[in-house]
């Protein structure tokens, strides 16, 4: 099974959503950091999961370019677009900075679900591809 990577990734972001949701919108400082630090230890390895799937499909002369888009792409959606779409929803959707952790929440939890859904989806293009053998 070589798109364990993969898979594995989707299970955590089922198990990171709520728990993310829950640490965000926690009623004590403690609570917060014991949730924070679970959805870090579970989250913030995830550009080594689809880097190894990227390794095992790509041809060996274009895999380090695709790695090198790859570690370009992500600082774009989660340093870019993350912390914009925070903003936006708190100051026009809410129109309360207090409400900051409500749209952390929504924010997260809909980029984890959206992952999720997008990394389910490309399992069935994954599999064929990861099913040939392929040279080193």
């Amino acid at each position: 099974m070589r798109d364990a990577a993969i898979r594995y990734l989707t299970w955590i972001l089922v198990i990171a959503a709520p728990l993310t949701a829950l640490t965000f919108l926690a009623a004590t400082p403690g609570l917060f950091l014991l949730g924070i630090g679970a959805i870090l230890a579970l989250v913030v390895p995830y550009p080594l999961y689809l880097a190894t799937t990227l390794q095992l499909v790509s041809p060996a002369q274009m895999r380090g370019r695709l790695t090198g888009l790859l570690i370009g792409v992500i600082p774009m959606f989660s340093q870019g677009l993350g912390p914009m779409l925070i903003g936006g929803l708190t100051d026009f959707a809410f129109h309360d900075p207090q409400k900051l952790p409500a749209a952390l929440s929504i924010v997260m939890v809909g980029g984890m679900l959206a992952s999720f859904l997008c990394l389910r989806l490309a399992l069935r293009t994954l599999r064929p591809l990861l099913a040939r053998d392929r040279p080193a």
